[in-house]
């Protein structure tokens, strides 16, 4: 994808750095006409989260995209228009060449623009955490909001953490038998921005079924990527032949309940084998993971989002050694500290293998956010619950909003773009990057 953003700066004739994180930083003068001192950044991120609905390999996979209505989805992955749709509509106000064809030159008054094309937010803002080139802006807008005409001014932030663990294996006696679970098209979604969606957290319905049964567990293949809300799972349980009635009753019963009152209703397949193996770990050597407590936890009273959240998205179990990833969320120092805390005492027994740290964006009023509303005129202030990069990037007195086209289900397979508003949307940059040059 860098390859790719390079070669249509290069096409369009358009300056550009690049630093050893494989950020991109392009330049574009002012106007002829315009006299602007202030230079807007415009930033958008090129990597996406990669899911499948068929277990296929990221790094080989095809993104098959199609138009569904008002919609562009992609075809059993996500789509990754996040952030790639506002990667485009930066692109499209300022390039006129695309693959050798001519495309209509967008003519409009604009101060100097600054292009700032991150790498590798999805997994831990990593681009913007090591962006080694000066900004020179004084304002930057960040075109990773999800929600048309919403106007972001702040994000929380978080802390990605892997554990692992080997675990003692115990004999299973003869009088058991294996019945295998596979949970899979949940809906799935952000860790952040979904949280209130109610949507199923697989994993979640997974460690309170096990808390349940008394049973051996085998195996655990939950989730796909850190931060993206579970929505498949296959899980293999040893049970006594006595018990095995009971315990096919609490498995639906724990699925109905975590379903009744939502549309994301998914599948759930139960399917009874003969024990072909003699081992395996009981509940009480990973009981950590049903006491962890997942979800939001407080919400903001202000914006009416979560304020504080831990979501448990990937658990592995293969024979007796157990890895597990979660993400934490904050929009307060205080809430980082107390989650950093709660997982050092809850899981001290555990090895270490992965600590992600990244502050918050706070809010506060700037002339760019003026500009801003001044261009929507029906609009919708908020915070998010969610890392952004403009945490790392608003240094020095940046002012900064996120703003973007609507996009829904982002990190699952039902990711969507509505693609009218991507249009209005990309209208709307340009007015505002006119307007903010008047200042």
């Amino acid at each position: 994808m860098k390859n790719l953003v390079v070669s249509i700066l290069k096409e369009n004739n358009i300056d550009y750095v690049c630093d050893t994180a494989h950020n991109i930083v392009g330049y574009i003068p002012a106007t002829k006409n315009c006299q602007s001192q202030n230079i807007l950044c415009l930033q958008a991120h090129y990597d996406m989260v990669f899911v499948s609905d068929n277990n296929q390999d990221a790094k080989t996979a095809q993104i098959i995209p199609r138009i569904d209505g008002e919609y562009l989805k992609a075809t059993n992955t996500s789509l990754g228009a996040d952030n790639c749709a506002g990667l485009a509509s930066i692109l499209a106000l300022f390039i006129t060449k695309l693959n050798g064809k001519q495309l209509p030159e967008q003519s409009f008054e604009h101060g100097a623009i600054e292009l700032l094309f991150t790498a590798d937010e999805e997994v831990g803002l990593a681009g913007a955490k090591n962006l080694s080139i000066p900004l020179k802006c004084q304002a930057m807008i960040n075109t990773d909001c999800e929600d048309f005409h919403n106007i972001i001014i702040g994000s929380s932030g978080g802390d990605r953490k892997s554990y692992s663990k080997t675990i003692q294996l115990h004999i299973i006696p003869d009088n058991y038998c294996k019945l295998k679970l596979t949970y899979n098209n949940f809906i799935g979604g952000h860790t952040g921005f979904d949280l209130q969606k109610n949507r199923t957290n697989v994993s979640k319905m997974v460690f309170r079924t096990l808390n349940l049964l008394n049973c051996f567990i085998l195996k655990l293949d939950i989730g796909q990527q850190m931060n993206s809300i579970p929505f498949n799972a296959d899980v293999e349980i040893a049970v006594k032949q006595s018990d095995l009635t009971v315990s096919i009753d609490t498995i639906n019963s724990v699925y109905k309940l975590f379903t009744q009152f939502s549309n994301d209703k998914g599948q759930l397949q139960i399917q009874q084998h003969i024990l072909d193996i003699n081992q395996g770990i009981i509940y009480q050597d990973i009981i950590e993971l049903t006491q962890l407590e997942q979800g939001a936890l407080i919400l903001h009273e202000q914006y009416n989002v979560p304020s504080l959240s831990t979501s448990l998205t990937i658990v592995k179990l293969i024979k007796n050694h157990l890895s597990f990833s979660l993400l934490s969320r904050s929009n307060s120092a205080l809430g980082m500290q107390f989650i950093q805390q709660t997982l050092n005492k809850l899981f001290k027994n555990y090895k270490q293998e992965l600590s992600q740290f990244y502050n918050c964006w706070e809010p506060k009023p700037s002339n760019l956010l003026e500009t801003v509303k001044q261009v929507y005129k029906d609009f919708k202030i908020t915070i998010v619950h969610a890392g952004y990069e403009t945490s790392y990037l608003v240094q020095n007195g940046i002012e900064a909003v996120s703003i973007g086209p609507e996009i829904h289900n982002p990190h699952s397979v039902h990711e969507e773009l509505h693609i009218g508003k991507f249009i209005e949307f990309t209208e709307d940059l340009k007015e505002i990057v006119k307007e903010y040059a008047k200042k």
